[in-house]
């Protein structure tokens, strides 16, 4: 059975940078990269 599927953004206003964030979140996660320290 596949996994769950979450929110995918539609590529308009703010949700492009989410978009764009949870893309890169994934290619992190799938790399197994220590993600760098936010800025507050």
């Amino acid at each position: 059975m596949a996994p769950p599927g979450f929110y995918e953004p539609v590529p308009r206003g703010l949700e492009i940078r989410i978009g764009e964030r949870l893309r890169e979140l994934r290619e992190r996660s799938g790399r197994g990269v220590e993600a760098p320290p936010r800025e507050p």
